[in-house]
């Protein structure tokens, strides 16, 4: 963070757009975590900040949102904050065809919270190759599907190569599209830049780089 004021103003132009992920590497932790606690302040913004240390925290409470730890977890933790917001938002704003269209995708008013229980299928809440064997011993759907994805896509988009190997040892199909962008787990891992991942479904899906 050579340029505080920069980074300052691009923080400060990415909450005002509610960008809804922003990946930030730095050296500088400290620096950093603190000018986003200033950012949210002064903007009165929510923003959870994920590290692989401390899991999710709100960065104005420090209060933990989330144990899990894991990126992919991360990732799942921030989707169903976005959607519940949507659900929110449309349901106070008297938007029928919008509270519709999310209810048809399993996203009403009536959902639990976001920081509720987790009660994604035991696939979804498998981080490593270990936990996804036990989650198929006992009985786990290796492609269950939750908000429209896989567990694979889930996976493949964190870059997640020992995961995604599990999975398809586990009998993923890696040839199922989400509901939303109709994309395979490759396309996925194509988009997040992921070409370990990538290649790997390659060979699973035999298409050539």
């Amino acid at each position: 963070m050579p340029d505080f004021v920069e980074c300052r103003r691009t923080l400060s132009l990415y909450l005002k757009a509610r960008v809804p992920f922003i990946s930030v590497r730095t050296d500088e932790r400290d620096r950093a975590l603190e000018l986003l606690r200033q950012v949210a302040a002064e903007l009165s913004v929510p923003v959870y900040v994920h590290t692989l240390s401390h899991g999710m925290r709100d960065i104005s409470t420090a209060r933990v949102v989330s144990e899990d730890r894991s990126v992919p977890g991360a990732l799942d933790y921030a989707s169903q904050q976005m959607l519940q917001r949507q659900v929110e938002y449309a349901a106070q704003h008297g938007f029928a065809e919008r509270l519709a269209l999310l209810a048809r995708h399993g996203w009403g008013t009536d959902r639990p919270p976001a920081e509720g229980p987790d009660r994604r299928p035991l696939i979804h809440r498998s981080r490593t190759p270990g936990q996804v064997r036990g989650a198929l011993r006992s009985g786990a759907d290796v492609d269950a599907v939750v908000d429209g994805r896989t567990a694979l896509h889930v996976a493949a988009f964190a870059g997640d190569v020992a995961l995604v190997r599990a999975l398809l040892e586990a009998g993923a199909d890696p040839t199922l599209r989400d509901a939303v962008h109709d994309a395979t787990p490759l396309g996925w891992a194509e988009y997040a830049c992921q070409g370990e991942v990538a290649m790997v479904l390659r060979q699973a899906t035999h298409e050539p780089s």
